[in-house]
């Protein structure tokens, strides 16, 4: 009789929190759906450059160019994100960038360097087309790294997707400062690191499959768990008391959840602290001169 009595508390069991079982199918089959549709998308813009490094400044070997764009093209994949690298080494200030080379080419309107380093970054972007998913607005970032004497210092642009993540400006000042660090002695260095942190600052970290199956399921096992072993000591008995006529009769009880008060309350984080590595600017959004969305800030050191 407790064989009969036992299987008639599982098919009970089962059939009592079937929906918790049926929810957790659903978030694991829709977790496993977005992480192999995120993996097989294609990239949107196949008319941007292939090109990525354009070291117009002449501070990396060729070597060097090679390695980073290797580098790009691995991020890029697992960004979904264009990942642009310009260097150039002409005045963008004052009266001297009116006979510059870049001034006449696209036509700056400014004469602070701030403005003309912008300007220049969501030009070049603009201009060639990039961005993965479409190349207006599509998503991405350019780093555009000046070389001039007494003018050194970079921009990043941002574009789509990369703007939005990036739209706090102590993010987008990590990642400029790893150019900051070590563009004196290795610009290589410099441009690579600056990948990886802007990969850390734009990337998700993957959730195994196993995790994205396993972990609802238990969380429902557990709490459908909890809940019988609370119903079954408040109402612990003799079997006999479940048998009527030879027969086991399973009365099903909702009283037996406890409602639980959780309280909480808020952290403040301390967000004082660190040091400034040269000067910066920048941060929000802004119109280039096509009209597209760029965010991104400058470091001049």
């Amino acid at each position: 009789m407790d064989k009969e009595l036992k299987r008639e508390a599982l098919r009970q069991y089962i059939r009592f929190f079937r929906v918790w079982f049926v929810a957790a199918g659903l978030f694991a089959a829709v977790g496993i759906g977005l992480a192999v549709s995120r993996n097989v998308r294609p990239r949107g813009n196949e008319g941007a450059p292939a090109e990525r490094v354009y070291d117009y400044a002449d501070v990396l070997t060729d070597g060097e160019e090679e390695k980073l764009r290797n580098q790009i093209e691995k991020a890029q994949k697992r960004l979904r994100m264009d990942i642009v690298i310009v260097t150039f080494r002409e005045s963008v200030e004052g009266a001297d960038v009116l006979g510059s080379r870049v001034m006449k080419e696209y036509e700056l309107p400014y004469t602070r360097w701030e403005d003309n380093m912008q300007a220049l970054a969501d030009d070049f972007w603009d201009r060639n087309g990039y961005g993965y998913n479409r190349s207006y607005e599509g998503d991405g970032i350019l780093l555009l790294h000046n070389w001039y004497p007494g003018q050194n210092g970079e921009h990043l642009s941002t574009s789509g997707k990369a703007m939005k993540k990036l739209a706090d400006i102590d993010r987008l000042d990590e990642i400029l400062y790893q150019v900051d660090n070590y563009y004196a002695a290795d610009p290589c260095r410099a441009y690579s690191e600056f990948i990886k942190e802007a990969e850390r600052q734009l990337g998700r970290t993957p959730i195994p499959w196993f995790i994205v199956v396993v972990v609802p399921v238990l969380i429902a096992v557990v709490f459908a768990s909890s809940c019988q072993s609370q119903n079954s000591e408040k109402y612990a008995v003799s079997p006999k008391a479940y048998i009527t006529d030879g027969k086991p009769v399973i009365n099903g009880q909702t009283d037996a959840f406890l409602h639980k008060h959780v309280s909480s309350r808020h952290i403040q984080r301390d967000s004082g602290g660190g040091s400034s590595r040269g000067g910066s600017s920048g941060g929000g959004s802004h119109r280039s001169s096509s009209g597209a969305s760029h965010g991104g800030t400058s470091h001049r050191h």
